[in-house]
């Protein structure tokens, strides 16, 4: 099963776009925890709440990794950046259909692209997005790394 996750709602196709990697892809992943992250982009809300300008093309950019038992962590790069990213932000986590045509030149664990459309079978909104994060830490299925702890390391 392939996840993507997006702000946008209502989306019956995804088509593939030029990325960061210089061809046209759809991003895809495995993982409904990362899906998830990739509702809201960091940087990208930071110019909406503030009504800042943004530029043509606006790069994506999401702080997370994983932990030695591959469960998608949440890395804050200043006190609450979580919470503030994430809270009160709706999103989108798009089921879509199985794909042949797959690969993963950029070399992240559980992501997928294509450079076909990819049609959507059902679709999982989540209200506030900060909530699941937290719902899905007590479930033991993603982390989130505080500023103070990666700050003292």
């Amino acid at each position: 099963m392939y996840f993507h996750g997006s702000k946008f709602m209502e989306i019956k196709t995804l088509i593939p776009d030029i990325s960061l990697h210089g061809d046209k892809y759809v991003y895809l992943t495995t993982s409904l925890e990362v899906a998830l992250i990739y509702t809201v982009n960091a940087i990208e809300s930071y110019y909406e709440e503030n009504h800042l300008v943004k530029s043509e093309k606006f790069q994506p950019w999401f702080s997370y990794g994983f932990n030695k038992e591959k469960i998608p962590v949440i890395e804050e790069y200043y006190p609450n950046a979580t919470k503030e990213t994430y809270s009160n932000k709706p999103g989108y986590i798009y089921i879509c259909e199985e794909l042949k045509n797959i690969s993963n030149p950029t070399n992240i664990f559980n992501a997928v692209v294509t450079k076909e459309e990819v049609n959507i079978k059902d679709v999982i909104y989540v209200e506030d997005v900060y909530k699941k994060v937290l719902d899905l830490e007590k479930q033991g299925k993603m982390w989130s790394m505080c500023y103070n702890i990666i700050s003292n390391i």
